[in-house]
């Protein structure tokens, strides 16, 4: 960032800073501005966050939301490994609240090393609409269990009866975790496959009970 685009963006941060409304015509004007600076913009309000009051800090993630893109993410990543627990946040709220970047960067995200996985993966939860369940199964397959079991409970969020061949087609893998999350997600709601023929107790087919009992021996 050059002399002069810091020179700007700081004293557009300290402007919004000194604002108590968000919503005021001049604190919305300051944001519009501190938005056209740009990318390079993004680093003084990381700088700004972890002494923000609420308003500000609204202020400064709707202009982080507004600076996110695909060429800046790397500096938000960064901040996700760098940051304190408000700058993580406020990167956070922006991530959650922006489309306009490619979602598979976030999985990508996942194997910086020192990154906060559980931000990620709040991101991820909060932009699920725009993932399918085999980009979260490969995704899944490279995690550590606790990241595993976070990606398999979005996999049995968003799929449905149409994910059920790519998911009954990894059960002979060789990730024993990965098995046990894809048959507890076959056998929950309405995904799990209908018998052609009822033939159980009385005429009635196995209660989910029973289905999810058999998952979690299997």
């Amino acid at each position: 960032m050059s002399f002069f685009t810091n020179l700007r963006a700081d004293r557009l941060v300290t402007e919004i800073r000194s604002s108590n409304d968000p919503n005021s015509a001049a604190t919305q004007k300051a944001i519009a501005r501190l938005k056209d600076v740009g990318p390079g913009a993004i680093e003084s309000v990381f700088a700004a966050l972890p002494e923000a009051d609420k308003a500000a800090t609204m202020a400064f993630v709707e202009v982080l939301a507004g600076l996110v893109s695909q060429k800046s993410l790397p500096v938000f990543m960064r901040g996700l490994v760098e940051g304190s627990p408000r700058v993580i946040s406020g990167i956070s709220w922006a991530l959650t609240t922006s489309r306009n970047y490619p979602p598979h960067l976030l999985l990508e995200a996942l194997s910086i090393p020192g990154i906060s996985k559980p931000t990620v993966l709040e991101v991820i939860a909060a932009q699920k609409s725009r993932f399918g369940v085999r980009e979260l199964l490969a995704a899944a397959y490279t995690q550590e269990p606790n990241e595993k079991a976070a990606l398999f409970r979005l996999i049995g969020e968003i799929a449905d009866q149409s994910a059920i061949p790519e998911l009954v087609g990894r059960l002979q893998g060789k990730d024993p975790i990965a098995r046990v999350h894809i048959i507890n997600t076959l056998a929950s709601g309405d995904r799990r496959p209908q018998p052609r023929h009822r033939r159980g107790h009385q005429g009635q087919p196995p209660g989910d009970d029973a289905l999810s009992h058999r998952g979690a021996e299997g």
